[in-house]
């Protein structure tokens, strides 16, 4: 099967697992039945950058319990005329349903990020991806469904199939619970040990991870510098909203689409930097 660069296949929990990239769809090269007759392992894909040979970035924003930013936002990306990947919850479309509309009004793409934001791992305690005992495949895919009817209700669509863990905790076993649904995972890019999480979501200016919306902005637009395909591909995670107070990131937004175009990238959604061959392959 052909791969885009940078991808991983992995054996794990019996699964062949795509990690680090997208599998490229190709119909002459789909894994044939087993001698058995059994059907052949699940392939999941996990997308964490797109195509590197295109210079395309994907925006990508959560919708949950952080949305005091929501309106600024869909300002700025309507006025810069891009439209980008909202992933949203089940609490997110009760709380903002005018909102939501105008995500999709506006030519947003709208995913799934669960219905009540759980944890899924024990990544909190011990830094380790292990499933927690109540995530069980039943939950995982309530929680899943637990958007879609809210979704659809009131748009009268279906999200796209695309699908955030809650705070990014997933592995192999939660993964495949979510393709069974027909939905493949959207991480955001790393490399080695940088990452396109804008860190919005950090308050604490004591803390070492934190960079003031200014140090976001200049962050993002040296990522990749020293990499042959830069940032092509790349997925940035952002929030509809912000614990911060004052130094907000959603504030120098407009600043960072701007850096990025004068470095000659375009802007848009998940789908904008895969190829729609990719898309087709999941599971419907």
């Amino acid at each position: 099967m052909n791969v885009l660069p940078g991808t991983v296949l992995l054996a794990v929990l019996g699964l062949s697992v795509v990690c680090g990239g997208v599998l490229a769809a190709d119909p002459a090269t789909s894994p044939a039945p087993n001698k058995d007759g059994a059907p052949p392992p699940l392939v999941l894909r996990e997308i964490t950058r797109g195509d590197v040979n295109a210079k395309r970035i994907a925006l990508t924003f959560d919708a949950g319990d952080l949305d005091n930013a929501i309106t600024q936002i869909l300002d700025t990306l309507k006025n810069e005329h891009v439209r980008c990947t909202i992933f949203v919850t089940g609490s997110f479309i009760q709380k903002h349903p005018k909102e939501v509309l105008r995500m999709l009004k506006d030519g947003h793409e709208i995913g799934n990020h669960s219905c009540s934001h759980p944890r899924l791992t024990t990544y909190e305690t011990n830094r380790r991806h292990f499933t927690l005992p109540n995530a069980t495949r039943e939950f995982v895919q309530k929680e899943l469904r637990g958007v879609e009817k809210p979704y659809e209700d009131l748009t009268h669509q279906k999200l796209a199939r695309f699908w955030r863990a809650p705070y990014g905790e997933r592995n192999a076993e939660i993964l495949s619970w979510a393709c069974e649904l027909g939905y493949e995972h959207v991480a955001w890019t790393t490399e080695g040990k940088q990452s396109l999480d804008s860190r919005d979501w950090l308050a604490n200016k004591s803390s070492p991870l934190y960079r003031t919306a200014e140090e976001v902005v200049k962050y993002i637009l040296a990522f990749g510098e020293d990499q042959p395909h830069g940032k092509n591909g790349a997925i940035v995670l952002m929030h509809m909203g912000t614990p911060r107070r004052t130094d907000c990131v959603h504030d120098k937004l407009r600043q960072l689409i701007q850096g990025l175009r004068e470095q000659g990238y375009s802007v848009g959604t998940v789908t904008d930097i895969v190829s729609e061959g990719v898309r087709q392959s999941l599971p419907r």
